[in-house]
């Protein structure tokens, strides 16, 4: 039984450099890196915006730790600031909060008194979550530092460069929603 569960997953993984089907999407041919290539370290862009954001997150969130917020607290008052009153699902698509934390996070907004939790007018299945004007005060007091933290970031970064890096990040990001990989 080991070596059948075995070899399933050896079959399910891509192999060599041929493309391979992988739930249903097909794969590129990827390239062969060599041992002790940085490539992974250096160029690998999906590894360099994950140090982007973790770096961003960990010094953003020493300030809102002062004020009593989180970082997906945050997440929330900036997407419910720039969109207005939005459904769970909204919120979560916008914040890339995974649905258990988004919940947990919104109720307590919702005992803070931040956000505030309504059936969408005409439709009670559906809630849509707003902010209060505490809510948006905490937005006011907290833009500066989100923008100081970013504008540490793009330092030294031309406004063209900064444009196509935007544009291309969209692109990125769209692709990944048309063409999803790994979906099973």
């Amino acid at each position: 039984m080991a070596a059948t569960a075995s070899k399933r997953r050896s079959e399910s993984r891509p192999t060599g450099s041929r493309a391979s089907e992988h739930a249903g999407t097909p794969l590129p041919a990827a390239p062969r890196i060599a041992k002790g290539d940085p490539f992974f370290i250096e160029s690998f862009i999906p590894y360099l915006l994950n140090h982007v954001a973790d770096r961003y997150n960990k010094q953003f969130k020493q300030a809102l730790k002062a004020a009593g917020l989180t970082v997906p607290q945050w997440r929330v008052i900036a997407v419910l600031n720039a969109a207005g009153g939005l459904s769970f699902t909204e919120i979560q698509n916008l914040t890339v909060i995974d649905q258990p934390t988004l919940s947990r996070t919104v109720d307590q907004m919702v005992k803070n008194g931040m956000v505030l939790r309504a059936n969408r007018p005409g439709d009670a299945r559906f809630a849509v979550v707003s902010l209060t004007e505490k809510g948006s005060k905490a937005y006011e007091a907290f833009w500066p530092v989100a923008w100081g933290a970013y504008d540490a970031g793009v330092k030294g970064i031309s406004e063209a460069d900064l444009r196509v890096t935007r544009a291309t990040l969209k692109r990125m990001l769209a692709n990944l929603k048309a063409h999803p990989f790994g979906r099973r």
